[in-house]
């Protein structure tokens, strides 16, 4: 999934126009939710009887995959449609790409507008990881057993309806919110989105009961929904075209970043309890967004400065 991931985004920047981008990312994103909505299902119903043909199946619909992208797929990056560049980067020897490639890495790093995006979005992943770390501890300790239309629930069954409601309004509704969202400047999605998870992760703080955590889950989902393909549409237009693929990478380090940090929050919940730990989540979500508000002024001042 490293692998593929800053490939296929690239090879969107590449073949869709900058106009269509953000609809394109977002019904990518919307068809990898459905897949892990799905395919947990069909797992459970399958593997425990049909184990072995579970896995042939898999592979051979990885095979197919394959298949059809080696008959069917064209190589889109601006490096290798250009025969006398590639014969050049084929004759290198691999200390000196290897070297070529961390210093393209320091480049990238010297980018402030990236470099924010990604401090921006290392400090918001804090929020949305928390839907598998501190959500689940405390929907079982607090809030517990509970009641939803008469139907009994316990605190873990409580959290599973929880995630399905996350995970279905993100397959649903992906589509939707970003062609919405587009219609407004990207800061002002950016910096909303980020206060809207604060909002939400508050709101799950004070819930003692299901109703609240419900009602936190769809304003998380929503902050969530917000940036769909806008994020990757950003990383495209601040790329060079033949640095794409390396962009999207290093947009990565956001989930890598966040998920080293996100576990902290259940060592100072011991601490400093439940509350006191979503309003610091929450606080620094609304810190994100001023860094991304600040981060698009510096990004519209160097497209003026370059006009």
């Amino acid at each position: 999934m490293s692998f593929y991931q800053p490939a296929s985004q690239a090879m969107i920047a590449d073949v869709v126009k900058p106009e269509h981008r953000s609809h394109v990312y977002s019904i990518f994103y919307m068809m990898i939710n459905i897949a892990v909505v799905i395919g947990p299902i069909i797992g459970a119903l399958v593997f425990n009887n049909y184990t072995s043909q579970t896995l042939i199946a898999i592979v051979l619909a990885d095979l197919l995959l394959l298949i059809l992208l080696t008959k069917f797929g064209r190589e889109t990056a601006p490096l290798a449609l250009n025969p006398e560049l590639r014969q050049a980067q084929r004759q290198k020897k691999i200390g000196t790409v290897l070297l070529e490639q961390l210093k393209n890495y320091k480049l990238i790093f010297t980018d402030k507008v990236f470099f924010l995006y990604i401090v921006a979005g290392v400090i918001i992943s804090q929020s949305f990881m928390q839907l598998d770390l501190l959500f689940p501890l405390y929907i079982t300790e607090v809030i517990g057993d509970a009641s939803i239309f008469s139907l009994q629930l316990t605190g873990e069954q409580l959290f599973g309806v929880i995630v399905s409601i996350n995970g279905f309004c993100v397959a649903l509704l992906t589509v939707f919110f970003t062609r919405i969202m587009s219609r407004y400047r990207e800061k002002l999605v950016f910096m909303n989105s980020s206060f809207l998870y604060g909002v939400a992760i508050l709101l799950f703080g004070i819930s003692t009961g299901p109703w609240g955590a419900i009602l936190a889950i769809i304003l998380f989902s929503f902050a969530e929904l917000m940036t769909v393909g806008i994020q990757q549409n950003f990383v495209a237009k601040i790329a060079p075209d033949d640095k794409r693929a390396m962009y999207f990478s290093a947009a990565g380090l956001r989930y890598t970043l966040g998920k080293v940090i996100a576990p902290f929050a259940i060592t100072l919940s011991t601490f400093v309890g439940y509350f006191a730990t979503f309003a610091t989540i929450a606080v620094l979500a609304v810190i994100s967004g001023f860094i991304y508000f600040h981060m698009y002024s510096l990004y519209e001042k160097q497209n003026r400065a370059k006009a």
